[in-house]
């Protein structure tokens, strides 16, 4: 049996995540849209069972910001590490490959918000989301002080944007 390039486990991963916000575009209305982004920059008050004393979760768009940012400043992180020399482990490809899907299923999703909410006023929430600071300390992320910073406070696109201006191919 020949693997076809179709077969390949990236292939696969990455058409699903394709798929998948394809089916969410879909599927989700304008006005559930700018809920979801208004929620996030302002949550609604606990209901009664969270007042239990269970942690309220972040909401689905803030998720999607952290799983972008988290991904995005690992790749980044990634590219400032690898000597020109050396050729990456397949264990460190396989890390640089779910990150990337990872970031690029989180952008693509919040690519739909940004365009399938209620006009102008859910574009202008979505841009308005802060990204949440790096882990402290220089060793959390394995950056040494040569390597690119970014902004200390940044709203989701000037993160993108830095990211972008600050990528080595």
């Amino acid at each position: 049996y020949v693997l076809d390039e179709e077969d390949c486990p990236e292939v696969v991963a990455s058409l699903l995540s394709t798929y998948s916000i394809s089916a969410f575009r879909s599927c989700l209305p304008a006005e559930t849209a700018s809920r979801m982004v208004l929620h996030s920059l302002a949550p609604p008050p606990p209901d009664d069972a969270d007042e239990l004393g269970g942690p309220t979760e972040p909401s689905i768009v803030t998720r999607l910001v952290t799983t972008l940012a988290d991904n995005l400043r690992f790749l980044q992180s990634q590219q400032h590490h690898e000597q020109p020399a050396d050729a990456p482990s397949l264990e460190s490809m396989i890390d640089i490959y779910r990150a990337t899907i990872g970031a690029s299923g989180a952008a693509g999703a919040l690519g739909v918000f940004l365009t399938g909410g209620e006009g102008d006023a859910t574009r202008e929430m979505l841009l308005r989301l802060f990204v949440p600071p790096p882990p402290p300390g220089p060793q959390a992320d394995g950056l040494g002080s040569d390597d690119v910073v970014e902004p200390s406070s940044t709203n989701l696109i000037n993160f993108i944007l830095h990211h972008i201006s600050t990528y080595d191919p």
